[in-house]
Formats: C-alpha cells, structure tokens, sequence
C-alpha cells in the first residue's frame, strides 16, 4: 500500500493506493477499489487474495489538529515611553515533539514579543498542514509635552511668557513654580519678584496617557546700582552741600577722598556716611580726588 501522506490535515484527504496484481480488494474501509480517499485518521487496511492465499497491508494515518492563534496584549492603546507585550498561544509544532515555532512581522520567533511602537502586529505558525495567521492592532497616543519660556533668566522682577508647543493634548496643567498654577492652552506672563531657581512644569493629558515637559527660570537679585554726585558746593546755600553716595545691591563699598597733594581727607566702607566738607570740623576749600 501507498499513501500519498500519512498526514490527514484538517478539511483535507489522504490518497491510499493497493500495490496488487489482484483484482478483488477489500478494504477496511469497506472500499474494493485499488485507490481510495479517507478523511479520517488511524490504521487502515487492505487485503488482496488469490489462489495462493490472502496478502495483507496496512498505513497508519495521523492527523494533525490546527488549533486556532489566539493572540493578546496586555494593552490595545500605549501611551509615550510605554510597551505593550503581545502573547500568542495555539498552533502545532512544525515537527511532533518539537517546540512550536511562530513567526513574529518583528522577525521574532518566541512566545510573546513587546512592542512600543504599536502599530498592526502579525504572527504565523506554520506545519505540516500549511500556515495560520492572525494579527493584532496596537494603538499608540503619539502625546508630546513640550513649553519654552522667554526669557529664562534676568533680575528681580522677571516677568516670564511660557509657549505651548505640546502636540495630542486635551488637558493641561501648568505649575510655574512661584505660587501660580493654569489648566489652559495658553496662559498669561508670570512675574518672578523674589531671586531663586524656579522650576516652571506643563503636565499634558490624552486618555489615560499623561506627558510632562519643564524649564528652569534663573531669577537673579537686581544687578548692583552705584550713585556718584558730580556736584559738591560745601558753602552753606543748602544745595549740593553734602557728598554721599547713592548705592543698591551693594556688597562691600569703601571710598576714600584726597586733596590734590595725596592727603587723606575722608574715609569709609559705609553707604550711610557722607562728607560735609570738613577736616577735623573745620571746612576745607582745596581740589579734591575720590577713589
């Protein structure tokens, strides 16, 4: 006897054919052709006879169950930075008692693969019988937190504006970090009055995905300011008769004043002095120099 397969696939059928001389064939299938077609699995067996006796054959047909891939994800939509792994089950081994082999359109050939780009995701497993295929759609929410701010750094009081370049968005957050917070797409100028560093944060929300974006503000103390008089009359009318210095944001000050010949005249390191004019109380008309 001759089969063309030993396989029975599912929904096919397995050609057997009697090798005789004979003409009286009698199978166990209750077939008496040389050549038959079975659709069902296991030993069949055909017998000949003559005047010589009775010739017996037989073939073992197997049949292979193509059970359906079944595939899932841990999630059908993936946020930013996230990943879904995608499992497959089902299938036959290609080879009895070997694993079963699936093919990924990532070229993987395991169980599970992850994804993060999501995306239409297929696997095959392929047998003896021929190939299944099935495939799963990933959903990626392409959401993007994203602000600039102009400028990002100055003296007291800074005022700040903050640009929304966020892309996928449909709610927002703002914190600028000095006491304010907004749940707009635009918001106005913020103002920095005290010196520090600020954190100024855009949280930005689609569905269950959430994206965060932030820049730093550098808030400086007013630059130092420094008051010179370039007029000083010491001659009693009440106008420009006293020398002091005008001075903001001043760390260390210390002026001293000489006449023409190098001598000293007036000293100190505090903004709160001034100079009348006078040497040891008595009033001096000579030229003068500061340093």
């Amino acid at each position: 006897m001759t089969p063309n397969s030993n396989i029975l696939c599912p929904g096919s059928t397995v050609t057997l054919t009697a090798n005789s001389d004979a003409t009286n064939f009698q199978w166990s299938t209750g077939d008496n052709t040389s050549v038959i077609l079975v659709n069902t699995p296991g030993v069949k067996t055909v017998s000949v006879s003559n005047a010589c006796g009775t010739s017996t054959a037989s073939a073992n047909i197997s049949s292979i169950s193509f059970p359906p891939l079944v595939l899932t994800s841990t999630s059908s939509t993936i946020c930013p930075n996230e990943t879904a792994t995608l499992t497959v089950t089902g299938g036959v081994s290609l080879v009895t008692g070997n694993p079963i082999v699936y093919s990924w359109s990532n070229s993987s050939n395991t169980g599970s693969v992850v994804t993060t780009n999501g995306g239409t995701v297929t696997v095959s497993n392929t047998n003896a019988c021929g190939t299944t295929t099935t495939s799963i759609v990933v959903n990626v929410t392409n959401l993007n937190a994203s602000i600039s701010a102009n400028p990002i750094s100055g003296t007291t009081p800074l005022t700040v504006t903050f640009s929304n370049n966020s892309t996928n968005a449909t709610t927002y957050l703002w914190d600028f970090g000095n006491g304010n917070i907004g749940n707009t797409q635009t918001v106005t100028d913020q103002i920095y009055n005290n010196s520090g560093v600020y954190t100024a944060y855009l949280t930005v929300t689609s569905g269950v995905c959430m994206d965060i974006d932030s820049v730093i503000i550098n808030v400086l103390e007013e630059g130092p300011t420094l008051y010179v008089p370039n007029a000083f009359t010491p001659n009693g009318d009440s106008i420009n008769d006293i020398f002091w210095i005008g001075a903001t944001n001043i760390k260390e000050f210390h002026i001293i004043i000489f006449d023409r010949w190098g001598l000293k005249l007036f000293e100190s390191s505090d903004l709160l002095d001034s100079w009348t004019g006078k040497v040891n109380g008595k009033k001096y008309l000579m030229d003068v120099t500061f340093t």
